[in-house]
């Protein structure tokens, strides 16, 4: 038995000299990957010392984007919302405050009848804004939850809004938003404000109240023209039959500012 081992060891040995390689056994060979660098350099690694290639994920991010200001009262987090008996909306507005951009927001209480405002709590003025004004802002957000208290207030559901396909296109002018849902669809091309409601016409008329007006200027300019009033965003309760918009405006003028936004509640 063993003589037979023996030649058959020498016989694999003979075969293995004669083809050029090594009678090196398998299980004593080293795994090595060798890289071509350079026709006078080469780098040898071993298997088990090279990562794995980074494989980017297909994935993509999604950024969790707050839908509420951190810290506010829970009474103001569900806002814009309607009161129970549908006639009032009230909404914590915020506001672009010109060139300026300093904070600049307040409760508002509106008629959904007459779109008065009912009442109003300041909550930025940025006339007055200081250190000591930021830090008492909590005590503020206070006020205006409380001034929500004796009545029941259920939040009003948000409307996509998208490029009204009706208006002209290609103009440096800002192409108007339709507001819509599943049942209702909003445009306002100022001045006349349209609300179609299951495929029927429910409100049409014109709000001339909300357009802009031509005022003294700025020392570049004597008079400030007329900002075009647009449709910025809007909010409902189907079963109430009442909507809040918000209206921002544009002029293309670098010198004369535009207005704040305008916030509007509309029963229909």
């Amino acid at each position: 038995m063993k003589r037979a081992r023996l030649a058959v060891a020498l016989l694999g040995a003979a075969f293995a000299q004669a083809c050029g390689g090594e009678a090196t056994p398998p299980s004593a060979r080293a795994s090595t990957t060798v890289v071509e660098t350079t026709p006078s350099a080469r780098t040898t690694t071993s298997d088990a010392a090279t990562p794995l290639p980074s494989i980017p994920s297909t994935t993509p991010t999604v950024e969790a984007v707050p839908t509420q200001e951190p810290g506010l009262p829970a009474e103001l987090q569900r806002l814009p919302a309607v009161s129970a008996d549908g006639a009032k909306i009230a909404v914590l507005a915020t506001y672009s405050d010109g060139a300026r951009g300093d904070p600049k927001s307040e409760l508002l209480v509106l008629d959904t009848r007459t779109d008065r405002a009912l009442s109003k709590v300041v909550v930025d003025d940025p006339k007055a804004f200081d250190e000591a004004y930021a830090a008492a802002r909590p005590g503020r957000l206070g006020e205006a939850a409380k001034a929500l208290h004796g009545e029941t207030w259920i939040p009003l559901v948000k409307l996509s809004t998208a490029p009204d396909p009706s208006a002209p296109q290609g103009t440096i002018v800002p192409t108007p938003l339709l507001a819509s849902n599943a049942r209702a669809v909003i445009q306002f091309v100022e001045p006349t404000l349209t609300i179609t409601f299951d495929a029927k016409t429910a409100l049409r008329r014109e709000q001339r109240g909300w357009s802009d007006i031509p005022r003294k200027g700025c020392k570049e300019c004597d008079v400030c023209p007329a900002a075009r009033a647009l449709l910025d965003s809007a909010a409902i309760d189907e079963s109430k039959r009442v909507v809040l918009l918000v209206v921002r405006y544009w002029s293309g003028s670098e010198t004369c500012w535009e207005r704040d936004e305008s916030y509007h509640a509309v029963s229909f």
